[in-house]
């Protein structure tokens, strides 16, 4: 038998990671995929106070939909096998 070693990994270190992913599912669900609609919200004060976290990761969105056409079709399916794989359901949609 053979065992391999990996280097341990703080939790704390995947909130990120984890508050990434939920902003990508709202993102795609409640804003289909647009971050103006969602920095618009934002902008008028129609969130929560919490909101202003989520505007860097949306300046990240713009760019990485801007240079990659195929970015938000590919979140999208990762974010579909998620729920498949994890709730039952065949689609967040």
């Amino acid at each position: 038998m053979s065992v391999e070693v990996l280097e341990w990994t703080p939790r704390w270190s995947l909130g990120a990671v984890a508050a990434n992913f939920a902003r990508m599912q709202m993102l795609l669900t409640l804003f289909d995929g647009d971050p103006d609609k969602w920095l618009d919200l934002i902008e008028r004060g129609d969130g929560s106070a919490d909101d202003d976290a989520d505007v860097p990761f949306l300046v990240v969105m713009k760019q990485r939909i801007a240079e990659d056409p195929g970015f938000l079709a590919d979140m999208r399916r990762i974010i579909d096998a998620f729920a498949i794989r994890f709730s039952g359901h065949e689609t967040l949609q």
